[in-house]
């Protein structure tokens, strides 16, 4: 604490209005870096506001492109599975030909080869007449 000289009517009036001087300096320039520090507050809290308003614009539309993402992926899955079952159902019905073929192939077949059994038979006949 300062303490002041004494004059005849009290304190000596110079120091006490030095003092108040320095006080109201002081004073000054603790509510001139008190407003300076708000404003940096309001400058950061501004900032980090934008920040987060942008941190969330961006989680918002990734989120969108992510769907996105998604519904494409399912469309051409569901393609892809749609083109798989119709090849599927052609080999099938292909298939199914070709069984069909093959079993009439092998009756013709089984008819040639009994014709042709026939025809050597009478062969065998035709040469044992002849001799």
């Amino acid at each position: 604490m300062k303490k002041f000289s004494y004059s005849e009517k009290g304190y000596n009036v110079q120091e006490v209005n030095a003092f108040i001087d320095e006080v109201i300096n002081n004073t000054e320039q603790i509510i001139s870096k008190c407003k300076a520090q708000q404003d940096k507050i309001d400058e950061l809290e501004k900032k980090l506001q934008e920040y987060e308003n942008k941190k969330e614009d961006d989680t918002n539309k990734e989120l969108e492109d992510a769907e996105n993402i998604i519904s494409s992926a399912k469309k051409s899955a569901s393609l892809i599975v749609n083109d798989a079952l119709v090849r599927a159902n052609d080999l099938e019905a292909r298939s199914i030909r070709l069984e069909k073929s093959i079993k009439i192939f092998k009756k013709r077949f089984q008819i040639l080869m009994k014709e042709q059994e026939a025809i050597s038979k009478e062969i065998e006949i035709l040469d044992f007449d002849n001799e």
